[in-house]
């Protein structure tokens, strides 16, 4: 499962990547003062770096062994499945938005990858949702980004 974990911890630090790059197109401060929209991205984008990076590094430094993740069609169906929701969050939240996008992305995650009952997903995922939006735009004052529909 080696390999497979550098692949997929490397994939997430170029995820990471793109995201601190895209984040660059949105403002770091606010009209009224304070951060602005493009605080939170570049934060996640530059936690999903370092985290994904450290695991990276540690996985490097381990000696190779032989990989049987490859082998294992259900493993290799749930890291593909967990990296196309991944992609398809990141680019369904220029449409619908962040919040929504965040929240469809756990209640799949949940529900469909690690089996949870779809009534503890759907909790988890619009609690997250809530919780997000009086953090940052409530509390914060933070524009998170809303989609072209909104």
């Amino acid at each position: 499962m080696l390999m497979a974990d550098r692949l997929f911890a490397g994939f997430i630090v170029i995820l990471g990547l793109i995201g601190l790059i895209g984040s660059w197109e949105l403002s770091g401060e606010a009209l009224r003062g304070g951060p602005g929209p493009g605080m939170m991205p570049r934060a996640l984008a530059l936690i999903l770096i370092v985290l994904a990076g450290g695991y990276l590094a540690f996985l490097l430094a381990r000696p190779p062994k032989t990989d049987k993740a490859f082998t294992n069609s259900y493993a290799l169906k749930r890291q593909a499945l967990l990296i196309g929701a991944l992609s398809a969050s990141a680019l369904l939240s220029y449409l619908v938005g962040m919040l929504i996008s965040m929240g469809l992305f756990i209640i799949f995650v949940l529900g469909v990858i690690e089996k949870f009952p779809w009534k503890k997903s759907i909790l988890v995922g619009v609690a997250t949702i809530i919780s997000v939006h009086f953090i940052f735009e409530r509390w914060m004052g933070l524009q998170l980004l809303k989609g072209i529909f909104f």
